[in-house]
């Protein structure tokens, strides 16, 4: 039996390890960014206020079973730095420090032939840099305002390098793409594009070497720059480009950015010259951010707040494009050039068998990846007009009818909603770490935000009831609300009339069976035509709930067995009986494994197999030793040697151990797979 210095000893045991557990907090992290990136490589630095020896976990997104961990090469250091490689290209990434819990994520370069958005900022934007990355998920930032300060970029420079006219603007020494001599011209390689920062056309020459740019563009940093107005074609500059894009039209100069009082465009012989008051001044700016959408046919200019566009590269148009050219565009995230191409192929082609492939193409294009549901509206509308026979009609009339019902305020509730929709929150997985959960919820509010500004818009109800469904995946209680809400506000629309089974569903599905319950009878009372599969629904509510309330009963079990039979007068227990214990356990795991693997089919892995082999193995081995010392207390037997040919003892162990052992497998099934109890009717 244990003796008492036994006792003793494990105790100070368990102290020792929840001291050491409780004592190591997570090291110190200040200051973290993303010193340098490529296609395959990323280099993220931070700094501590203890020296240590840095560790950062990371995993693609989306597959969080291929964490891996790598360590700085240094010894314990107040400046940490570690570089991940052997990445996928253009893939985004989950990443931590050692056992902290906060996470973030980059993006790799893309490679040369994907599209990307880089983000541009006029003025400073510091109070909106967070969201406005995580609604334009730019891949890096370029920042022109003087009035920012290094600090004002600390949110962000975990998640994308941030640059200025100068190179990148870093919080340690010797950054990527920060020439000593400020006055150095430099640029920026980022999947096809090259960015070229430059003071006059005599810094050019060297860095017009991008093999891999589709698109390059020429960022100039003099103050005195004229307007765009008054570029002539003859001028140093301008002949150079063309020479250039002569030269070399795989890899043109598409477009020239260059300081001013205010934004302005103007293209000149196919290059596209971009006033930006890209110094301080009095004038005030028309658009404080610029989002930049590049890809290998066109690169767009978007004024943020003013959703203005300015094209910058298109792409030339062939007089005989094949619809196989022009969805080979669209593929590559070129809608707008995707559509000019088959607009020149309607023009080109008429009496084509595949004509009314491209009427229908242009409109799903703007209807499902530019949301211009008005122009989208047109196309189907000459689809069904011109071509009642096309297989193509009935699709086209559906979405028209769908556009239509949702036409109020010039398209703008229904455009913005399914941007969301069918865009911005399908970046974040409903198995995300918690923070990605709260930057999808960030997207949840600006479709909320869209409720508020048109509060009687004919999208709201969709809105409410598809909010609902998003929050029912990882917020019950707010889903609940949402659903509510729905309901109070719109009780005659169709998705009310379905509200508490919804609800019903939210619940079951997140665990919360008397509460689904109470749900399901509610919705009962609003759709009686249901009744069978709400009934059916309920039932399924209490069978859960009762299978809850056995495992608890269950887990107390084989817990009351062991405390009774160690504590029940006299106290102790035989530790001789642990090793045939686990000899015991052994045997049978090896015979439950084979027995398993007969029937591997059944399982939905296995690593469930092995769970549950061991689990039963378990639960038949490790109960006779508790259960043979509580039928001997029970029994008042003695523990001399003539008293064990009494059967009594031996017998009703084996029943206790059996009830130990029924118990402990319904407990391992139910937390491993619980199908297994509906094959046995439990």
């Amino acid at each position: 039996m244990f003796c008492r210095k036994q006792i003793y000893f494990c105790g100070l045991i368990i102290i020792v390890l929840f001291a050491f557990t409780g004592c190591n907090s997570p090291k110190s992290v200040s200051n973290p960014e993303i010193r340098s990136i490529s296609d395959s490589t990323v280099t993220i630095a931070w700094a501590s206020d203890k020296p240590y020896k840095g560790r950062i976990n990371y995993y693609a997104a989306g597959n969080r079973d291929m964490t891996e961990t790598v360590e700085e090469n240094f010894s314990h250091a107040y400046r940490h730095e570690v570089t991940l490689d052997g990445l996928e290209s253009g893939t985004q990434y989950i990443y931590w420090f050692g056992d902290h819990e906060t996470q973030y994520f980059f993006r790799t370069k893309p490679v040369a032939v994907k599209p990307f958005s880089f983000l541009v900022e006029l003025d400073n934007l510091s109070d909106r840099i967070v969201p406005l990355l995580m609604s334009e998920m730019p891949e890096f930032i370029l920042s022109f305002s003087k009035e920012s300060k290094n600090t004002d970029y600390q949110s962000i420079k975990p998640h994308v390098p941030v640059y200025d006219l100068y190179g990148q603007k870093s919080s340690y020494s010797k950054a990527e793409n920060r020439p000593d001599d400020p006055n150095k011209p430099w640029k920026l390689d980022w999947g096809g594009l090259c960015l070229i920062f430059i003071e006059d056309l005599s810094d050019l020459n060297p860095y017009l070497d991008s093999p891999t740019a589709h698109t390059i563009g020429i960022i100039m940093r003099q103050n005195s720059r004229p307007d765009t107005e008054e570029i002539p074609r003859n001028t140093a500059l301008h002949r150079r480009i063309l020479d250039h894009n002569k030269k070399h039209p795989s890899n043109e100069i598409a477009f020239v950015l260059m300081p001013g009082p205010e934004i302005a465009g103007k293209q000149i012989d196919a290059v596209s010259y971009l006033q930006l008051p890209l110094v301080e001044d009095n004038s005030a700016k028309k658009s404080a951010a610029i989002r930049f959408d590049v890809n290998i046919e066109a690169t767009y200019a978007v004024l943020l707040d003013t959703d203005d566009e300015i094209a910058l590269k298109l792409p030339p148009l062939k007089e005989n494009r094949t619809c196989e050219e022009c969805r080979r565009l669209a593929s590559t995230g070129s809608y707008k050039e995707s559509v000019l191409a088959y607009q020149a192929f309607i023009d080109n082609n008429q009496g084509h068998f595949q004509i009314d492939d491209a009427y229908y193409a242009i409109a799903d294009i703007m209807d499902t990846k530019l949301f211009q549901f008005k122009t989208a509206g047109e196309w189907y509308h000459k689809l069904v007009s011109l071509y009642p026979d096309s297989t193509l009609t009935p699709l086209a009339a559906q979405r028209l009818q769908y556009i239509a019902k949702y036409a109020d305020y010039n398209f703008i509730p229904l455009s913005r909603f399914e941007r969301i929709r069918s865009v911005d929150v399908l970046q974040f997985k409903d198995d995300s770490p918690d923070d990605n959960l709260l930057k999808k919820d960030r997207i949840l509010d600006r479709a909320k935000k869209i409720i508020e500004q048109y509060p009687d818009a004919a999208i709201a109800p969709v809105i409410y009831y598809w909010l609902a469904n998003q929050y029912r995946n990882h917020n019950t209680q707010k889903a609940q609300e949402t659903y509510l809400t729905l309901l109070k506000q719109y009780p005659d629309h169709p998705y009310s009339k379905e509200v508490w089974w919804e609800i019903g569903e939210a619940h079951y599905d997140a665990g919360h069976y008397k509460k689904a319950i109470a749900a399901f009878n509610t919705a009962l009372k609003a759709i009686p035509d249901s009744a069978e599969d709400i009934q059916a629904q309920i039932a399924r509510a209490k069978r859960n709930l009762r299978r809850r309330h056995l495992n608890q009963i269950c887990v107390l079990i084989p817990v009351g067995i062991v405390l009774l039979s160690v504590f029940w007068a006299p106290a102790g227990f035989q530790s001789n009986t642990l090793l045939k214990a686990i000899l015991a356990f052994m045997m049978l795991l090896i015979l439950f494994l084979f027995a398993g693997w007969l029937i591997a089919e059944q399982f939905s892995s296995i690593k469930e197999l092995i769970i549950i082999a061991a689990g039963v193995a378990a639960a038949f081995s490790c109960g006779f030793p508790f259960s043979a010392m509580l039928s001997k207390k029970i029994l008042r037997t003695s523990n001399t040697r003539s008293d064990y040919r009494t059967p009594y003892p031996t017998l009703f162990g084996i029943m206790i151990n059996l009830i130990f052992a029924a118990a402990s497998v319904y407990v391992v099934i139910f937390h491993t797979n619980e199908h297994f109890l509906t094959m046995i009717n439990l």
